[in-house]
């Protein structure tokens, strides 16, 4: 895969625990969650389909889904963290979240279609981890 102008390709993460440091110390827990904003970007990215593919469109949705991803992450590693270590849904939990984690750092590559496939996964996940946030905080 290729990286971005001026961004080098991070290191491959080498365990959940690793992602947990990555994610958990970024500095980026401070920041609100705008779950209105994610959505706008999450249903964006799904409807691209309808339209020519565009590389500045997928790069800007790319950008602002990693930002996203990376904004409400951390919370969704505590929440997990919270659940019996050992349960079906912590492991699936975990996996997935390592899974998004890989994801959010390959960055686009140069095929449309590849990247189209990148931006739409980011999009999924996205909207799987908001889902996890928006259902803790409904009553």
């Amino acid at each position: 895969m290729s990286s971005r102008k001026g961004q080098s390709t991070p290191a491959p993460v080498q365990s959940m625990d690793e992602v947990d440091v990555r994610f958990s110390t970024g500095g980026l827990q401070h920041i609100p969650v705008d779950v209105e904003m994610m959505r706008r970007t999450i249903d964006r990215a799904l409807v691209l389909r309808s339209s020519q593919l565009d590389r500045a469109e997928l790069e800007e949705l790319e950008e602002l889904l990693r930002g996203h991803i990376e904004v409400i992450l951390p919370e969704a590693l505590e929440r997990t963290e919270r659940l019996w270590h050992g349960s079906r849904e912590w492991y699936l939990a975990r996996s997935t979240l390592g899974t998004i984690a890989h994801s959010v750092r390959l960055g686009l590559g140069d095929g449309l279609l590849a990247n189209y496939a990148h931006v739409t996964r980011l999009a999924r996940d996205c909207q799987w981890i908001l889902r996890g946030h928006t259902d803790r905080e409904c009553p």
